[in-house]
């Protein structure tokens, strides 16, 4: 998986890029087969009155784009709540794909013809010469 790590109005320290770089692997951890990029954006405001820190993630993950941001007055937990975010965002997806795969190989076995159902279910091996299967009558149970 290739990350890149861009900062907006603070200089990147390797603590916090290794920081970066450890949530956003951990969060991506069981996703590794769909996740193929993470772009990383950390941010702080300009405005002293406003202590707003800012932690955008945005993954490639098979044709697909997924986001997440966090604003909170501290950046390491701006990173933390976007991991988290991220890795609910990731199960989400997965487990919404594999739910239409498994549907299209259910319907593949729904789409058998009636002549071929019947012959592996009905086999005519079973039955003697000039006999007629018939179902045993049913029985009615009274409780007392």
């Amino acid at each position: 998986m290739k990350i890149l790590i861009h900062g907006k109005n603070l200089e990147l320290t390797g603590a916090l890029k290794e920081y970066t770089e450890a949530k956003i692997e951990k969060a991506t951890h069981h996703y590794k087969d769909i996740v193929k990029e993470a772009d990383i954006h950390l941010s702080i405001e300009k405005n002293p009155r406003v202590s707003f820190q800012t932690a955008e993630v945005t993954i490639f993950a098979n044709g697909t784009v997924i986001r997440a941001e966090e604003k909170t007055e501290n950046l390491y937990s701006s990173i933390d709540l976007v991991s988290n975010k991220l890795c609910r965002k990731l199960r989400k997806y997965k487990e919404r794909n594999n739910k239409t795969i498994h549907n299209k190989q259910f319907k593949n076995k729904d789409s058998l013809p009636i002549e071929s159902m019947e012959s592996n279910f009905l086999d005519k091996a079973f039955f003697k010469e000039g006999t007629e299967a018939s179902l045993p009558e049913p029985s009615i149970k009274n409780k007392f």
